[in-house]
């Protein structure tokens, strides 16, 4: 929750939005139930206008997917090489859900000494290299 809210606050900060997502093997381990709660309670406050969305990484289980949608995820990520591929499709397209086979690389603040250092030089590095540009929607936008 730490990591979440120093994302949060640097995003904030960098006048950027980030799309906050879980670890490959964190629903197997907390359930989404409690990783729901946590990115909820990691969003309120002064800084929530900074997250763009959240992703729940359920590697390649159909229960843990379901799970996941009836907790009120709202944008998962899931193995395409699944057997359970098109069930899970099927059940995410019934909860107007969003599915996604791949992300592009995130920030991992595992080990990071000073997550929000880390987190201030990713998105003014980030910044830095959009600026001129015309700002693009974020590619997994929160749905309420």
């Amino acid at each position: 929750m730490a990591d979440a809210r120093a994302a949060l606050r640097a995003a904030a900060a960098a006048r950027v939005e980030v799309v906050l997502r879980t670890a490959p093997d964190a629903i197997a381990t907390a359930g989404p139930l409690f990783l729901f709660a946590m990115i909820a309670a990691a969003t309120r406050g002064r800084h929530a206008t900074a997250l763009a969305g959240a992703v729940i990484d359920c590697g390649g289980d159909a229960a843990l997917a379901y799970a996941a949608l009836r907790c009120g995820w709202r944008t998962l990520r899931f193995d395409r090489a699944s057997l359970y591929w098109r069930s899970v499709e099927a059940a995410v397209a019934a909860y107007d859900a969003a599915l996604v086979a791949s992300l592009p690389a995130a920030l991992d603040l595992t080990d990071a000494a000073d997550p929000a250092a880390a987190c201030r030089a990713r998105f003014t590095r980030g910044r830095a290299r959009t600026r001129g540009a015309r700002k693009r929607a974020p590619a997994l936008a929160r749905r309420r």
